[in-house]
């Protein structure tokens, strides 16, 4: 599948479901694809070192009216958001974490978030971030957009909540 057709799949229309995958790209091309997907698609990210050998990965989105909800499931991977990537492009998003496989860190705004399945968290598209999804295993995550401009708080009170782990186990068993 070229970029440009899952452009298309991937645009759709408010509150209609969109699907991408890996699966039907050459397998020495899915790393590159997928970084490009997010860098479009999320924010703007790099990756630190090189392309590993296999890569698989999958995402489903709905589109409400100024947000978006999707589910990522990929292969470990590391990305990196710098300075010169949100200058390149900053949506001043929210997104809200919820992990449901696997375990990944990461690193905002000098918080460290080690998380696993259940645990939740905050990141900001306008601050540097770095964020490590390791282990060999798979990785499943849910991301809720919320727009900056959406929320009636004061950005340095929620700022002062990214990378922080919130346990999603507490109290009953994680979805």
């Amino acid at each position: 599948m070229s970029i440009e057709e899952t452009r298309a799949q991937w645009k759709p229309a408010p509150e209609s479901v969109a699907t991408v995958s890996t699966d039907d790209v050459p397998m020495h091309e899915r790393f590159d694809w997928w970084v490009d997907m997010v860098d479009r698609e999320v924010t703007p990210v790099s990756t630190p070192g090189p392309a590993p050998d296999r890569f698989d990965g999958w995402a489903q989105a709905v589109h409400p009216l100024h947000s978006r909800v999707a589910i990522f499931r990929l292969s470990a991977m590391e990305i990196r958001r710098s300075a010169a990537e949100i200058r390149r492009g900053n949506s001043e998003d929210y997104y809200l974490m919820v992990v449901q496989e696997g375990t990944l860190r990461l690193e905002q705004r000098r918080n460290v978030a080690v998380l696993e399945a259940g645990d939740v968290t905050l990141y900001s598209t306008s601050l540097p971030l770095s964020c490590a999804f390791g282990g060999a295993g798979r990785h499943q995550l849910a991301l809720v957009r919320l727009p900056r401009a959406a929320l009636p708080l004061a950005p340095g009170r929620v700022d002062g909540l990214l990378a922080e782990r919130l346990p999603g186990t507490s109290g009953r068993r994680p979805c």
